[in-house]
């Protein structure tokens, strides 16, 4: 009896799509959240314009302004995240159906509570920009590769009379990392303390204390690259019993920042380790 012909094996499907188009085709995407978040958070033009850069791109070459279009793509207001930088948005026209109907004293009291999350909101914002200007800030001081938001120089960069190659400012004694972000186990460049790698590699591996210390803005550092504990507590020999230093790393927890909007320590520990 004659067999019927074998059927064709199947082919595989040709795609042709490419990760961009994908992400491209999502509901919500990429480039409109970072559109709308630099909208939101009052972002630079060229932040919004420098997210379809990042798509394809890996985050260990991510350079400072690609660092920053990443942070500001992250959706705000989110717990135990980076998007605890800043607020969520506010829809400022919307009204409760009761206190539309009501009116009166009902309407005025939730006008005036609006009023208040407006207000709250502007000043989180304000906060979440000036330590997202604090970490560029750092990640220039101590990355002697690319910091200036370009393409990375393969060559080696020199370190003369207080600046980098690049652009990067240096400390007087010819150390890059100024607000101590890298830890002993970055490789320094050359005997500068500055590293060769990328601010995309710096962030990459970066340690909580590091991070702090970045958003912190303070020349020197407030926490110890490896413990994040306060450097004082961390370095004052005086106090050797564990319970008083306890004491005092609760105190200097709670120490307001100046240069990072009037922020204590400790919510700046909650907001990096979010980050």
């Amino acid at each position: 009896r004659a067999q019927p012909p074998a059927a064709a094996p199947p082919q595989p499907l040709a795609l042709s799509i490419t990760t961009q188009q994908l992400i491209m085709s999502l509901p919500t995407s990429t480039l409109t959240m970072a559109a709308s978040s630099a909208k939101t958070n009052g972002t630079h033009g060229a932040t919004a314009k420098n997210s379809s850069n990042i798509l394809n791109k890996p985050f260990w070459d991510f350079q400072t302004r690609e660092i920053e279009t990443w942070i500001r793509q992250l959706a705000p207001g989110v717990p135990n995240t980076g998007g605890m930088l800043f607020p969520k948005k506010m829809d400022a026209t919307a009204t409760t159906t009761s206190a539309a109907t009501t009116g009166g004293a009902a309407l005025e009291k939730e006008k005036a509570a609006k009023a208040e999350v407006e207000a709250k909101s502007k000043a989180q914002t304000a906060v979440g920009n000036t330590l997202v200007s604090n970490l560029i800030r750092a990640l220039k001081s101590a990355s002697l590769n690319g910091s200036s938001g370009g393409e990375p120089n393969p060559k080696r960069l020199k370190v003369e009379n207080g600046t980098a190659e690049n652009g990067a400012t240096t400390t007087k004694n010819g150390g890059g990392d100024i607000y101590k972000i890298l830890d002993p186990s970055f490789a320094k460049s050359n005997g500068v303390a500055g590293s060769d790698l990328s601010p995309g590699a710096i962030v990459s591996r970066i340690t909580l204390g590091g991070l702090v210390n970045a958003l912190a803005g303070v020349e020197g550092g407030v926490v110890d690259t490896l413990t994040c504990i306060p450097i004082s507590a961390a370095t004052d020999a005086a106090i050797m019993d564990e319970a008083a230093k306890k004491e005092e790393t609760k105190k200097l927890m709670e120490q307001t920042l100046g240069t990072a909007g009037g922020l204590m320590l400790k919510e700046g520990v909650r907001l990096g380790r979010g980050l």
